[in-house]
């Protein structure tokens, strides 16, 4: 949940879709309650059939919720009149994994379609085109076909065109899966761009930790159809609080296992993350061994973790959970158990 003195620009409240087929009932999604505030950008992972998808596209009625309320720009939106609607869409634009170019057209005229739909004049559509154009870096290769593009320059020909309407949120569905990783961060500098400079909410649909943790600020974790956690990236991904999410996020960090009452995970951030923090621990309390070592960077902070293995003593044992208590740290050991100041 947001902060109760930030405004929510999208609210979810006990949303559920079920899909009918001919084998049955199939729930997408399930009691979902989400709010996402203003000017944020607020990332939404799981695995491959968590409901990542459905839930997105309840955010602008492409997908009509089985059940509960979904309100968006202060409008719920089951109460819209089907021109309320389309007015609204324009205001949540969205970007899919992929691109949805129209092949025969040009890139310019490919950002001008919606601008022309919507009753602009061909002339001030151009020139607004090639202004977005010009901000996704492509003013170029506006005579350029989508086939003549590569996966990265077709995403910002999408983006731009995205932006023809002005919107105050934009949906991002998959948008990078489809890229290699120099296209990837290529369009998340221009989506940040655009969140910074045009005060655009971004709420963004993936299976890859490395797109949350470079641009997003909170993010909720996603498995079969429900909301497992929520939370600040860094937050969430050092300390995941469900099976879920320490499965997604650990087996993505390829971390040792906690199988042995010997090993433990230990957390160290903000500023005493850049103290020796296990140097210290080894000369106060006793050796031990270190398995794993990394520091995770984020759009709003860092943090390091390692894990430790232990003597098989177990007064040293206690020893070193006394001192990281007694530092603050939090850390965890075999079976989930957590420890924190």
């Amino acid at each position: 949940m947001t902060d109760s003195n930030t405004e929510s620009l999208i609210s979810l409240r006990e949303v559920s879709k079920v899909f009918k087929t001919d084998k049955g009932d199939v729930t997408a999604l399930e009691n979902v309650s989400l709010d996402i505030a203003r000017g944020e950008i607020f990332g939404i992972i799981g695995m491959s059939g968590a409901g990542k998808s459905t839930l997105v596209r309840t955010m602008n009625y492409l997908e009509v919720p089985t059940g509960g309320e979904v309100k968006v720009l202060g409008k719920i939106l089951g109460s819209l009149s089907r021109k309320e609607l389309n007015d609204l869409r324009h205001k949540t634009a969205m970007i899919f994994q992929h691109f949805n170019l129209l092949m025969q057209k040009t890139v310019i005229d490919n950002v001008c379609f919606p601008l022309i739909i919507s009753g602009v004049s061909g002339s001030e559509a151009r020139k607004l085109a090639m202004e977005l154009l010009g901000l996704v870096g492509l003013a170029d290769r506006s005579g350029a076909y989508p086939a003549q593009l590569s996966g990265g320059q077709k995403q910002r020909v999408a983006i731009a065109r995205a932006l023809a309407t002005n919107p105050e949120i934009l949906l991002c569905d998959e948008a990078t899966s489809a890229l290699d990783p120099q296209s990837t961060s290529a369009v998340l500098d221009i989506l940040r761009e655009i969140n910074k400079t045009m005060g655009i909410t971004i709420v963004v649909i993936t299976h890859q930790m490395s797109v949350v943790k470079e641009i997003c600020t909170r993010v909720a974790i996603m498995d079969h159809g429900r909301i497992m956690e929520t939370g600040p990236v860094l937050e969430v991904f050092m300390k995941p609080c469900t099976s879920v999410g320490r499965h997604i996020i650990f087996d993505g960090f390829s971390l040792p296992p906690l199988d042995t009452d010997w090993r433990i995970r230990v957390v160290i951030e903000g500023d005493r993350a850049l103290k020796p923090a296990i140097a210290s621990l080894i000369q106060e309390v006793g050796p031990v061994s270190i398995l794993y070592a990394d520091v995770q960077n984020t759009v709003v902070g860092s943090a390091g973790q390692v894990i430790l293995e232990l003597p098989e003593d177990e007064d040293l044992r206690k020893a070193v959970f006394g001192y990281l208590r007694a530092q603050g740290h939090y850390f965890e050991v075999k079976g989930g158990h957590v420890y924190s100041d």
